[in-house]
């Protein structure tokens, strides 16, 4: 074999190698694409399984908390004999525009006043909305003791004669509700004893109290 066949057979044989050496760094690469494709798909799953199972403790603490403070709020409507009790909201926390019920218990025949307070601008109620931000304790005798226009016309409109309000405070300290007890007629109530009930309840729901969501 002559100088020129060694020289074209290890041009073949490099040539062989290197077209192998390419072949199976391919492979390795394609493997290492597909296990990593793989691996991410597992992960986004895993990450959908934990975001789907956090939604439902979620719901499941949600609907156990909304249990207790609709009990805490029958509670005190049946001990007091009162014709409303609610829950009104401020929101969106931390920005506060707004102020909505969700939690209400009345007496059968009463005129929900959820129906009155929903998305109700706190700049449509300045005097009142400071009242219930500032003060951890209000008691209203008559209606007419209401010196915001517009929140004196939603209660006239809703027949309250006479209300209790205590603040609801977060893990924060600012405000994250008020618990209000309405009468819709005369009503001869322990006010003393009322308004310990209502703090009492304050203390129990104000940390389980989920945030109102628009």
């Amino acid at each position: 074999m002559d100088t020129t066949q060694i020289i074209l057979a290890l041009i073949t044989m490099v040539c062989t190698i290197t077209t192998a050496w390419f072949g199976y760094s391919q492979k390795v690469f394609e493997r290492k694409a597909e296990a990593e494709i793989e691996r991410k798909a597992a992960e986004a799953d895993k990450r959908r399984k934990e975001d789907i199972l956090r939604a439902e403790q979620e719901k499941s603490r949600r609907r156990r908390h909304s249990a207790l403070i609709y009990g805490e709020l029958g509670d005190l409507r049946g001990d007091y004999d009162a014709c409303r009790v609610y829950i009104a909201q401020p929101h969106p926390m931390g920005d506060i525009e707004k102020v909505s019920i969700y939690y209400e218990v009345k007496r059968k025949g009463v005129e929900s006043m959820r129906n009155h307070i929903q998305q109700l601008a706190l700049a449509d109620i300045p005097k009142f909305g400071k009242e219930l931000a500032d003060n951890g304790y209000l008691h209203y005798r008559c209606i007419d003791e209401v010196r915001d226009d517009v929140a004196h016309t939603l209660m006239h409109a809703a027949g309250t004669k006479q209300l209790f309000i205590v603040r609801l405070l977060d893990k924060n300290d600012d405000w994250c509700g008020s618990l209000f007890v309405e009468y819709t007629r005369k009503s001869k109530v322990d006010a003393t004893r009322l308004r310990q009930h209502m703090e009492k309840v304050a203390k129990d729901i104000h940390l389980i109290l989920p945030e109102y969501k628009e």
